[in-house]
């Protein structure tokens, strides 16, 4: 009986419009945002994103040291592409120096807070804000 509710449900949210996650030609078809990491700065500082489109955020860092790209309520509420999650440790990917990472992500609406996830680099102020709308 649980089945019949949750295929209901499913069906519901079809109807509505509402997104149940990407397929796969919208994963590959994802527009490519550039976040450079540099010494205690994200470029842009503030990233806007749309709702529900797959984005692959192309993290580039600049720097001669590890960087992370933090933000777990974002990636929490959002859906991250299933061969990308492995990125991910607590809600943030470690990007080496000198390395660029792609992650794929399918945003959820909101505004979250993106940080270095080493104290030291986010109070010199290596923090910013990812806006989805």
């Amino acid at each position: 009986m649980h089945w019949l509710r949750a295929l209901a449900a499913l069906a519901s949210a079809l109807c509505a419009g509402a997104a149940v996650g990407a397929t796969v030609d919208e994963w590959a078809a994802a527009p490519v945002v550039e976040v450079r990491l540099a010494n205690y700065s994200f470029a842009p500082a503030t990233l806007r994103l749309r709702a529900s489109e797959p984005v692959r955020l192309r993290l580039v860092n600049a720097s001669q040291m590890q960087h992370a790209f933090a933000s777990p309520a974002f990636f929490g509420a959002g859906q991250v592409r299933d061969q990308d999650r492995k990125l991910l440790q607590h809600g943030r990917v470690l990007v080496s120096a000198g390395s660029v990472l792609e992650i794929t992500v399918l945003p959820a609406a909101g505004r979250f807070t993106l940080k270095c996830s080493n104290r030291v680099h986010k109070m010199i102020g290596m923090s910013g804000e990812i806006v989805v709308e």
